[in-house]
């Protein structure tokens, strides 16, 4: 960017030294035709007045075509500046997806700890809902995690632990509820379509027979 306001200020001093000039000498040559230090029969006013206007239709000419050189030059850089605009918009696209994947990842893995541990203390219920949590955010990353297998193997462990000792509360099944149809509402569901669906069934004729 320095570069392009340099190069622009140069031509801009170019051309302000260059009309400086181009005025100069038509004054020059009006002053010494007024004063006569050029003879009238070298100089005559015909001729005078067809020199300043060849000067000034020259003068006009170059101007015509600084300017057009500029138009050029500005269209240009317009298109590189369009360009690294688009560079940075697909940089910035490229950073949101990575922070959103490393968020989704970071999810992913925080609720199997939390369903772990919970299913260690027996709450069974709470422990599902971790884990299919868990498959949620599985869902939101790029590439299918390597851990889902055993995600359903430990959600089907605990929905086996479900009984009028442990039952779910209301609240717990609304939340549950809610997370399977968000489950189901992802682009990448059949990801494991055929192992969920199973495992969601059981669950709900688990429920089925227990006292909410």
């Amino acid at each position: 960017m320095d570069k392009s306001n340099k190069h622009i200020t140069k031509r801009a001093t170019i051309a302000l030294i260059s009309s400086i000039i181009a005025l100069v000498l038509c004054l020059a040559v009006f002053i010494l035709w007024i004063f006569e230090t050029i003879p009238h029969s070298i100089i005559s006013p015909d001729s005078f007045i067809g020199a300043c206007v060849t000067l000034l239709s020259i003068i006009v000419t170059i101007a015509v075509g600084w300017q057009i050189y500029n138009a050029i030059e500005m269209r240009q850089m317009m298109r590189r500046f369009e360009e690294k605009q688009n560079q940075l918009n697909e940089a910035q696209c490229k950073l949101n997806e990575e922070v959103r994947e490393n968020y989704n990842h970071t999810l992913h893995l925080e609720h199997i700890v939390i369903a772990e541990l919970r299913e260690e203390t027996h709450k069974y219920a709470e422990a599902i809902f971790y884990y299919l949590g868990a498959l949620y955010n599985s869902l939101e990353i790029q590439h299918q995690p390597n851990n889902t297998t055993r995600i359903f193997e430990k959600s089907q462990q605990c929905l086996s632990q479900l009984s009028v000792v442990t039952p779910i509360e209301k609240q717990m099944y609304t939340d549950i509820m809610t997370i399977d149809s968000a489950i189901r509402a992802s682009k990448q569901y059949d990801w494991f379509q055929s192992q969920y669906e199973p495992l969601f069934e059981d669950f709900k004729t688990k429920i089925s027979v227990l006292q909410l």
